[in-house]
């Protein structure tokens, strides 16, 4: 009597389950797809879920998406990055395509564009895309005051907008000031992430804004830090999340003129001195910082650093954050580049005190340890 033996099936879930862990390693992901039919939705999924749109695939991705043969779900497109490879700023001509399929871009909720897409038909892209909730520009030039005015009133046309991202914006000399025909921020804007060099423009913009929470600015001059205590002034009530990147400029100024301990609906803070930590006496010029921020209702805390601090300067961290002043505290964590002095120690040991942490994690040459 012949006999078949069963192949264990894993579950479908299990499965899902494992696709879902490398999510952002793609190569991983195409291998994925290939071990059955059955992987490749979930795969799909990922892989697809941001796409870059420029003219020279708009043709072929799109034939793509019309052929019986395509495992690629519209509805799992999530963000789409549209570019320009030609110096012309007039609209392109692939530009229609994607605006006429726009109901395969229903479900998007980012969308990232370049410096000519500024000069593009706004009321189609707003059309096509009416649904975001993150928008990202990416290195832009901007000539005059009145080019940023243009910026806030695309922004405006976004109505489920809730982030704004400004990646590598340069203002021109004579250029960075505030037009008078710039829009305030949209009202269901809740986040900003600067990384632009003159951050003066931005600053007194998000002084209009309303219900915003989340603020992630690098400031390189000094001349900026009284322009930004202005602006977390105005948003203290309201303001949840900030990350400030400084530099050795800036952060003069900003250790004398800013007292974060004025936020009082401040949860997390993010300190980034990776462009400044240099000189041997900063390590105590951080402490001393970090002292003034007294019955905070600071829950997490992130300090990066660009040297490797002693063992003298975490013990006094630890002072510092295991007092009556840091009660809210649930995690620390301070980056450095490389290992600390001395024997490596795990982090529970280098500060004990801090007791009441439920994270406390520490960089050592590029590795975390709790």
């Amino acid at each position: 009597m012949e006999t078949t033996s069963v192949i264990p099936r894993i579950p479908v879930e299990l499965c899902e389950t494992i696709v879902d862990f490398y999510s952002q390693t793609p190569s991983v992901l195409i291998n994925c797809s290939l071990v059955c039919r059955a992987w490749v939705p979930s795969t799909r999924r990922h892989l697809f879920s941001l796409i870059h749109v420029h003219d020279m695939n708009i043709s072929l991705f799109f034939q793509l998406l019309q052929s019986p043969l395509c495992t690629i779900s519209p509805s799992s497109i999530r963000g789409v990055q549209l570019t320009m490879f030609t110096q012309s700023l007039a609209v392109p001509s692939w530009l229609d395509d994607v605006l006429a399929r726009s109901q395969s871009f229903k479900r998007v909720k980012t969308l990232m564009l370049d410096p000519n897409s500024l000069a593009w038909d706004s009321k189609s892209i707003v059309s096509a895309f009416s649904g975001i909730t993150h928008l990202e520009f990416r290195d832009a030039r901007l000539q005059s005051r009145d080019q940023f005015a243009e910026i806030t009133h695309f922004v405006n046309q976004f109505p489920s907008l809730e982030s704004l991202s400004l990646k590598g914006f340069h203002w021109y000399s004579g250029s960075m000031g505030y037009a008078d025909n710039t829009l305030p921020p949209p009202p269901g804007l809740r986040a900003l992430d600067s990384q632009v060099i003159q951050v003066q423009g931005i600053l007194h913009w998000l002084r209009r804004a309303k219900n915003f929470t989340e603020l992630d600015i690098r400031i390189e001059y000094g001349l900026f830090v009284l322009p930004f205590k202005e602006c977390i002034n105005h948003l203290s009530d309201t303001l949840t999340c900030l990350a400030v990147e400084l530099t050795i400029d800036s952060w003069n100024k900003f250790s004398n003129l800013v007292n974060l301990s004025e936020l009082k609906a401040l949860r997390s803070l993010c300190l980034s001195l990776a462009r400044y930590m240099g000189e041997e006496d900063t390590e105590s010029d951080v402490l001393l910082y970090l002292s003034r921020i007294r019955d905070s209702s600071l829950q997490d805390i992130k300090i990066v650093l660009a040297i490797v601090p002693s063992g003298s300067w975490l013990t006094s961290v630890d002072d510092i954050f295991s007092g009556p002043h840091f009660s809210h505290l649930l995690s620390l964590e301070i980056l450095t580049p490389k290992p600390f002095e001395g024997p490596e120690k795990r982090a529970d040991e280098v500060m004990p005190k801090c007791s009441g942490l439920n994270i406390l994690t520490l960089r050592q040459g590029g590795h975390l340890t709790q």
